[in-house]
């Protein structure tokens, strides 16, 4: 996540400017990851193969308690909406960082989760072209 060093806004995703004042002066900060799931819902369609193949993905929105929005894919014992979650980041199938929603009073990871294992596996370990 990125603050504004002028006007101290939390800005996520990275930008180049500051959504609040444009300022260019953002550094990048550490977050907890905890906050609230406010929705959730599965994607039942993909336009990418890989996911298609594995769907319905549960994904939902959380608030953040610094009041940032994220997208993630949630852990099956995430909860229901409302319930309080914590973030975190696993290396998705591209190698790109994926957030992911986990249960926030339980000690679980995305290896608990067997649709959130897929996520972490190398695309090539599934005998998946690239």
């Amino acid at each position: 996540m990125q603050r504004c060093v002028d006007c101290g806004s939390l800005q996520y995703p990275a930008r180049d400017l500051c959504r609040v004042c444009l300022s260019d002066k953002l550094i990048r900060v550490d977050h907890d990851g905890r906050g609230t799931l406010i929705a959730a819902t599965y994607v039942r369609h993909s336009l990418e193969p890989w996911f298609k193949a594995r769907g319905p993905w549960p994904i939902g929105m959380v608030n953040l308690d610094t009041g940032v929005n994220i997208l993630a894919f949630l852990h099956e014992n995430a909860g229901p909406v409302g319930s309080m979650v914590r973030l975190s980041l696993i290396m998705g199938p591209n190698g790109a960082p994926v957030p992911v929603a986990l249960p926030q009073n339980v000690a679980a990871s995305a290896k608990d989760d067997p649709r959130l294992e897929l996520l972490r596996r190398d695309v090539k370990d599934l005998g998946v072209d690239g």
